[in-house]
């Protein structure tokens, strides 16, 4: 939650719930897909998702998803550099006429999200996420 009342939910790296934007995502149902699935076998996947938006309410609007490993990429989180997988998500609904691309920098190890670049609605702009301390448990 941000000191403006604006709230993000995230499950494993992808945003499945805001609060207080524009056009709120209500709920995000998706295929179960693992990071680990997309790195270990290095196919391109085509599953879907439904989204659930408030403001306009819009239900279950099906999106298609294309899910695929692009390889390793060094980047900088909190001044040190991580060699992570760069996993790319390209995700579309003809019915809004909507096409996207979200992108996962993903730890090879345990697979945690350290980075990512995410369109979420059609009416929100692109929103940048980089984790600079992994959450205890």
């Amino acid at each position: 939650v941000s000191a403006d009342n604006k709230a993000i939910t995230i499950e494993q790296g992808r945003i499945i719930e805001t609060l207080g934007f524009p056009n709120d995502i209500e709920k995000v149902e998706r295929f179960s897909l693992s990071f680990k699935e997309v790195i270990s076998t290095n196919e391109v996947f085509e599953t879907f998702a439904y989204y659930t938006f408030r403001k306009p309410q819009l239900r279950d609007l099906k999106v298609q998803v294309q899910t695929r490993s692009l390889g390793m990429s060094d980047i900088e989180v909190a001044g040190k550099v991580k060699s992570l997988y760069l996993i790319e998500e390209i995700i579309s609904s003809k019915k809004i006429n909507w096409t996207k691309k979200n992108r996962y920098w993903v730890d090879p190890i345990d697979y945690f999200v350290w980075k990512s670049e995410q369109e979420i609605s059609p009416r929100l702009p692109r929103i940048y996420i980089t984790i600079t301390k992994k959450p205890a448990i």
